[in-house]
């Protein structure tokens, strides 16, 4: 009985820890995808329209992101946002990250006005300790995309709009519900 229990519980926990790879049931993760980023981020800290951290992630309720970062490059006048958005899926039990947009939607989330959007520009050389107001209403329709029972991560690449030079790329890991 009591190694049936224990069975029980180690596949369980398996199920989850495979499910939410690197811990994204409980903690946000994020790194570069860039290696040639001029705009490195050091720390992501998302809040409610309380003000309250959030975690794991409410989208509908998402309203702010601080953001620290260095810039190491020249300032940047205007910004563009290109966002790929995953869910971590089991196919033939391998668990894979598959981008869940349809293709007639991904539009959506290609070239984002940044500074319309986030209100962060110019982007000044140096540190960059950014509070994002954000507006996902726009966005609303991608939300029916989402399963709130898998890991998601967000692929978020930055541009500057003037020579549509990348400048930051980050992978952003976490658990949406």
């Amino acid at each position: 009985m009591l190694v049936r229990l224990v069975i029980i519980i180690s596949m369980a926990q398996l199920a989850a820890a495979t499910k939410f790879p690197n811990g994204t049931d409980t903690k946000m993760n994020f790194f570069s995808c860039g290696p040639m980023n001029t705009i490195a981020v050091s720390s992501i800290e998302l809040f409610d329209r309380n003000g309250l951290a959030m975690y794991p992630i409410r989208l509908e309720d998402l309203a702010t992101v601080k953001l620290k970062s260095y810039n190491n490059g020249n300032m940047i006048e205007k910004d563009k946002v290109n966002v790929e958005v995953y869910a971590y899926m089991e196919n033939d039990g391998t668990w894979t990250w598959r981008n869940i947009i349809p293709e007639p939607f991904r539009f959506l989330l290609f070239n984002i006005d940044g500074c319309k959007m986030a209100h962060n520009c110019p982007l000044t050389k140096g540190d960059l300790e950014l509070t994002l107001p954000l507006n996902l209403y726009k966005y609303a329709i991608l939300f029916k995309f989402i399963d709130k029972t898998l890991a998601h991560q967000f692929i978020i690449k930055l541009y500057d709009a003037g020579s549509r030079q990348e400048v930051s790329c980050e992978i952003i890991q976490l658990n949406l519900v």
